[in-house]
């Protein structure tokens, strides 16, 4: 998902998930596309890039960070969220990139897949190449790292890399104090209320421990008072932000009930398998029937006591 704004001299781009789109290889049209947009508005000179991307079309990323280099306009990149394999790409566009404390870049070798004969996965091979050089030369012109250290970079599962690491090599020209609220759920990663499945990209996933950051829970209200409403005008993230907590509480509320329902079945099975020992039961025999009952048993303990108080009183008067 891509948009293009533009206030007068200032043009604001967001490239949120997928870059491009899927099975079109170089015939995406989605650079141009922006480039479009990109053009109705004469006398840009500052272009906000916001990034939070798993990677795409190799192509378009190409594509983008020409179209962004030639414009003419001071291109800033804020990485938030993922900046990953093509989405790294296009950030090298920017003469300056800012990373949040907890944004991840990742940079790798592109892939491809391709059916035929010889001749045609030969050609897929040399063009897989050419366009692994391409990228590989504007990561070193970028960082001016030497092209055998961006190459070994690439290799292999790629690189991840912190906002500190990504500065320290020059993919990253300064790291921001604030973090973006951030959480991952086996591939399922969600940034800045974007989500998407990692599963569907040629990444690695082990570089984004660390990342997962919770919005702040609002404050309870004093004894006696009331919550205070929503501000006139909040927005959205807003609103997320300040209920972004609830799904731990029901978790935890959830965990809490489950377990108070183990140890009360626990004690509930125990009171049965006493009372079937005392009735002169083998204890195999004993402990089989009450787990069988487990699962069952809607009384409480008290209540479990107690019927088995009855039972023992009626057995004992046989």
């Amino acid at each position: 998902m891509w948009s293009v704004n533009c206030n007068g001299r200032k043009a604001t781009i967001v490239l949120n998930g997928r870059i491009g789109e899927v099975g079109k290889g170089a015939d995406d049209p989605t650079a141009a596309r922006i480039g479009t947009a990109l053009g109705k508005h004469a006398g840009v000179k500052e272009i906000d890039l916001k990034i939070n991307s798993p990677g795409g079309n190799g192509y378009v990323a190409l594509a983008l960070h020409e179209l962004l280099r030639k414009h003419g306009a001071a291109v800033t990149a804020r990485v938030e969220g993922l900046a990953a394999s093509a989405g790294s790409l296009v950030a090298m566009a920017a003469g300056k990139i800012v990373m949040p404390q907890n944004s991840r870049m990742y940079i790798h070798c592109p892939s491809t897949k391709v059916e035929g004969d010889g001749q045609t996965v030969r050609a897929a091979l040399a063009e897989l190449d050419a366009v692994t050089a391409q990228m590989a030369g504007i990561y070193a012109a970028r960082t001016k790292q030497p092209r055998a250290k961006i190459d070994g970079m690439m290799a292999g599962a790629g690189t991840w890399m912190t906002p500190a690491e990504a500065k320290a090599l020059g993919f990253a020209d300064q790291v921001l104090a604030e973090e973006i609220v951030a959480s991952l759920n086996g591939t399922r990663f969600t940034a800045e209320g974007q989500s998407f499945d990692l599963s569907e990209f040629d990444i690695d996933v082990s570089g984004l421990a660390g990342m997962e950051r919770r919005a702040a829970a609002p404050a309870a209200p004093a004894a006696g008072k009331r919550a205070a409403k929503p501000k006139q005008g909040a927005t959205l993230r807003d609103v997320r932000n300040s209920f972004e907590s609830i799904p731990d509480r029901i978790a935890a509320a959830t965990r809490a009930g489950n377990q108070a329902e183990v140890r009360r079945l626990g004690e509930v099975q125990a009171a049965l398998r006493d009372f079937l020992l005392q009735q002169g039961e083998p204890r195999t025999v004993a402990e089989r029937i009450a787990e069988r009952a487990k699962g069952r048993l809607t009384l409480s303990p008290e209540q479990a006591r107690q019927a088995i108080a009855r039972m023992a009183n009626l057995a004992g008067g046989r």
